[in-house]
């Protein structure tokens, strides 16, 4: 085994070194990082050779024939690699292709739980299979105790390989059920229509992984029908330690996951000021709810013409908190409303409550907030004005460059990782490539009385 071992690491090493020489010479620089190609070494090609090399010496071992054992064993791996790739989410695949192993050098690996869980089950399945099969050859002593140690030790690496693999499994088991969960209570409440919100300011603040928020809504009764138990919805991670009126009178509510029951009924026209206190996690099991499981759980990369890459897999990550970066979209409920995000028993038919916002974002440090609005920068605290109402906010929080330019009047903002500005290598100013990039869309512009139209294609075929 140890042989073997040492020739198929002498071929990776190879291997990876013309990976390397390759990236040095042809890469973007500055982006060549040696830790990742040893990461990608013990994560992807050990736990693989050792199940692999456990089961062919099993194989071999119980099937006395060499023929017979070489066709077992081509049987076995051909059904594992062309039938286990996102079985079970991925669970019992030797080589891991579903897991999430793009590498970021703003977040890192998305999901480390999950390949620390799926590549330590298969490496202890491996040894364990290894030791049961040292056990099975005959040798020269057979002493009844030397055995037994020997099978107790291979029974106990697979019972650890299994407890990885039930942690791993179980992972996206709960996950599915949170999400069944958070279905039912929209649809449950989902004839309480009538709440919408005319304004909202929010105080929102971080800390790691942990946020703490608070909003001031006025709510109000548009339907034509009273509304006995208004609802607001949030994140169900997110716990409310206090909901206020106006004048600062505690209201009774009651909590259903992501639903919050106001127990205070409202008149058509009848208006409320409320202010709630929320902190803690995001749960992304509330994201798009009218995604299948499938489909909330598919890794696969889609590339611009809409089709797959099964080799390039990311962490399908909904929502982000942490001191490195940050991004909450509206359908992770990071503050609350009045009508969901989504229609889960009409996906196509989803409402959408237009809301004045007005968004505080403090302790920011030295990183740089991002979301709708004006934008006003004082200390570590940035404060976003919206003049119309929206139907939704959104905000990213991260260690951004910015570039800005004022062209006929108009004001173009780029912001950027720090090194990630490769896309202005080409040109000599800011203001040159700024005039490249939205000569042509303006002229458009004119063009079209009032009307403005967006370009995606052309403006990303002009970055390149």
């Amino acid at each position: 085994m140890l042989g073997i071992v040492e020739v198929c690491l002498v071929l990776n090493l190879i291997t990876m070194g013309l990976g390397m020489i390759f990236h040095i010479l042809f890469g973007e620089p500055g982006t060549f990082q040696l830790k990742i190609y040893f990461v990608y070494l013990f994560v992807m090609t050990l736990p693989t050779l050792f199940f692999v090399l456990g089961v062919a010496l099993i194989v071999a071992n119980r099937v006395k024939n060499h023929a017979l054992a070489v066709l077992v064993l081509l049987a076995v791996f051909a059904a594992f690699y062309f039938g286990t790739t996102d079985l079970l989410w991925g669970t019992v695949d030797p080589w891991g292709r579903a897991l999430p192993l793009l590498f970021s050098d703003v977040t890192g690996m998305t999901r480390p739980e999950w390949v620390v869980l799926q590549r330590g089950m298969f490496v202890f399945l491996g040894l364990g299979l290894v030791v049961l099969a040292m056990g099975m050859m005959p040798r020269l002593s057979e002493r009844a105790g030397v055995t037994w140690k020997v099978r107790a030790g291979g029974w106990t690496f697979l019972l650890i390989g299994i407890l990885f693999g039930g942690a791993y499994y179980g992972i996206f088991h709960e996950l599915n059920n949170r999400r069944d969960l958070y279905r039912e209570v929209f649809e449950k409440y989902a004839e309480v229509k009538g709440g919408h919100v005319k304004a909202h300011n929010i105080y929102f603040r971080q800390e790691g992984d942990k946020i703490t928020g608070e909003s001031d809504l006025v709510v109000a009764n548009v339907g034509g029908q009273p509304l006995v138990r208004p609802v607001l919805y949030l994140n169900p991670g997110l716990e409310v330690t206090a909901l206020t009126s106006g004048q600062g009178e505690n209201l009774s509510y009651t909590r259903e996951s992501q639903a919050i029951l106001l127990e205070r009924a409202l008149q058509p026209s009848e208006e409320i000021l409320l202010h709630v206190v929320y902190e803690g996690k995001i749960d992304e099991a509330i994201c798009f709810l009218d995604f299948t499981d499938e489909e909330f759980h598919d890794t696969r990369l889609m590339s611009f013409f809409r089709t797959y890459h099964s080799m390039f897999r990311h962490g399908r990550c909904f929502a982000r908190v942490g001191d490195d970066y940050t991004l909450l979209f509206p359908e992770c409920l990071w503050y609350p409303v009045a009508v969901p995000p989504v229609n889960v028993n009409a996906p196509l038919a989803s409402q959408y409550d237009f809301t004045r916002y007005r968004l505080k974002v403090g302790k920011v440090g030295k990183r740089v907030a991002i979301s709708q609005g004006e934008m006003e920068m004082s200390g570590d605290t940035t404060v976003f004005r919206n003049r119309e109402p929206l139907p939704s906010l959104s905000l990213t929080i991260g260690e951004y460059e910015r570039r800005s330019i004022v062209l006929d009047s108009l004001t173009f903002e780029l912001y950027h990782f720090p090194g990630h500005d490769f896309f202005m290598r080409d040109y000599t100013s800011l203001k040159d490539s700024a005039e490249f990039l939205v000569e042509e869309p303006i002229s458009m512009m004119r063009e079209v009385k009032g009307g403005i139209i967006l370009f995606a294609s052309l403006l990303w075929s002009r970055l390149r």
